[in-house]
């Protein structure tokens, strides 16, 4: 659950079996790519990661070794967005971890998973985005 007790959310299980790792450095690369976007849309699919924004965008390719997919079948492709603000923050967090995970809750909730040693993690929830169509 998130937040007091009134507005709490059901975030639901972390789907650990799907996951894109990326490594602290090109995290940080990605945090101060997108410091003046409200919302960064992530876009999984089994060979690559797109991180887009209306001003910018950045591929990341699970064959040039610039991230680590697991859990997308081919044809596959999972979507959600996050916040890498306050960006102050997301860089410090880059200092202290080797890497960062994204995974999606079984609600839909995304999630930055970073493992600080093998019994502490920093886990940072994000509120599904509701668009309009």
């Amino acid at each position: 659950m998130l937040s007091s007790p009134e507005n709490q959310v059901d975030v639901g299980t972390i789907d650990f079996a799907t996951f894109v790792s990326i490594n602290s450095q090109q995290f940080r690369y990605i945090v101060n790519m997108f410091t003046n976007s409200e919302k960064v849309d992530v876009t999984m699919r089994p060979l690559q990661v797109m991180f887009q924004s209306p001003e910018s965008i950045m591929i990341l390719n699970k064959e040039d070794k610039q991230c680590i997919i697991a859990g997308i079948e081919e044809g596959e492709e999972l979507g959600f967005s996050i916040t890498l603000s306050p960006t102050t923050f997301f860089n410090d967090l880059t200092l202290i971890v080797d890497r960062v995970w994204l995974h999606l809750t079984t609600t839909g909730v995304s999630v930055i998973c970073a493992p600080i040693d093998l019994n502490v993690r920093m886990e940072i929830y994000f509120k599904p985005s509701l668009e309009v169509v």
